[in-house]
């Protein structure tokens, strides 16, 4: 008897355990790793698969098909284009806000005028493409308002995302780049060294989710949803280089 009621017991959690699809901006992946194991720490039959990419790679994926339940934006831009396409009930929501560092292996070159960008020895300038990663678009931003912008966006090397991007500081490949404070702080992985630089130079990047239409009746989707916003939430957010207010 028993036995029959623990098989019966392990049926009922089997059949009740959830999944979600959550696509993530590769800037956010190390911080939707922790919040995946805080939140799944008590739910032991219930996963989060992740996809990570850049947040105009998994746009396109969405649009010609590929479905997540969630999706992670560096920007407002793409989750409010699902928002939009699908006329969702479900509007984007702001939890996090990105910064960018300056980043190299050659720690003379740290200088937060970013003179450092024309120096002869730099022959090689890594951001994320501004095509696909929002990154890409505030590195723009701050190259735009440099004197000799010209010059230096012939130093460019344009990276699929902003992994990429620092793989090719490391390699040096570049030897310099635009890269995320979310891929460095609390990376003991990393060769280089880093400087933040000033934030109000660049539009704010605001990490945005949203759920779609697959989520939207999902119950760890609402659950996951309110984690990432909650006080507890936060704190990883915060702990991996994001502002949340």
């Amino acid at each position: 008897m028993k036995k029959l009621l623990l098989l019966l017991l392990c049926s009922f959690l089997y059949l009740n355990a959830q999944t979600i699809e959550v696509y993530g901006a590769t800037a956010t992946k190390a911080t939707l790793e922790e919040l995946k194991k805080e939140f799944l720490k008590d739910r032991k039959d219930d996963e989060i698969i992740y996809h990570i990419g850049s947040s105009g790679k998994g746009y396109a994926q969405y649009t010609n098909g590929m479905k997540y339940d969630m999706f992670f934006s560096a920007d407002r831009k793409y989750a409010q284009s699902i928002y939009e396409d699908e006329k969702s009930k479900n509007e984007p929501k702001v939890y996090a806000y990105g910064l960018l560092t300056l980043y190299t292996l050659n720690e003379s070159l740290l200088k937060s005028d970013l003179s450092s960008l024309m120096d002869k020895n730099v022959k090689k300038i890594s951001i994320a493409n501004p095509k696909l990663a929002p990154y890409g678009i505030a590195a723009m931003e701050l190259i735009e308002k440099i004197p000799f912008a010209n010059e230096i966006k012939e130093k460019l090397v344009l990276a699929d995302n902003v992994a990429q991007a620092t793989h090719f500081v490391d390699t040096g490949a570049a030897e310099i780049g635009l890269i995320p404070y979310s891929l460095l702080k609390n990376n003991t992985a990393i060769s280089g060294k880093f400087i933040l630089l000033n934030d109000t130079l660049y539009t704010p990047l605001e990490h945005c989710f949203i759920i779609t239409k697959q989520g939207e009746n999902k119950k760890l989707v609402q659950e996951f949803n309110d984690f990432v916003l909650s006080k507890k939430g936060k704190a990883i957010i915060e702990k991996y280089g994001f502002k949340t207010n």
